[in-house]
């Protein structure tokens, strides 16, 4: 992207080319064939890297998301795992034991009793 003030970049590059033509048209052929051969070169290292930025690229998201997936499991887990207000271990007790049922049925009638018990009516 060019700036305003700045030509645009095929201002700039056309030039430079028809100079570079120019000077390697007067080049011999072992000149010309090692300029091929290191051209050849750039361009299989200039297309090499952006795969090798791609797979780096790849794991470091890959890495990212599994880092961000595993802090929201120790956030879920860690919330999860609080007790039971009002709840210890003797009352947990009696609730799974089953020789306590008929005390559970009849809770209603034993808080009618604890609340109206004493009166005389």
């Amino acid at each position: 992207m060019s700036k305003p003030h700045e030509p645009p970049e095929s201002a700039i590059t056309e030039p430079l080319r028809a100079a570079l033509e120019r000077r390697a048209a007067g080049l011999d052929s072992h000149s010309l064939r090692r300029l091929r051969v290191a051209r050849g070169q750039a361009i299989a290292a200039a297309s090499a890297r952006p795969d090798a930025w791609r797979q780096a690229s790849l794991w470091a998201g890959a890495g990212s998301v599994a880092l961000v997936l595993l802090g929201a499991a120790l956030l879920y887990f860690r919330q999860a795992n609080h007790e039971l207000p009002g709840l210890d271990a003797d009352s947990l007790e009696i609730i799974a034991s089953e020789d306590e049922l008929e005390l559970y049925e009849n809770l209603d009638f034993y808080d009618w009793l604890q609340h109206h018990g004493d009166d005389p009516a």
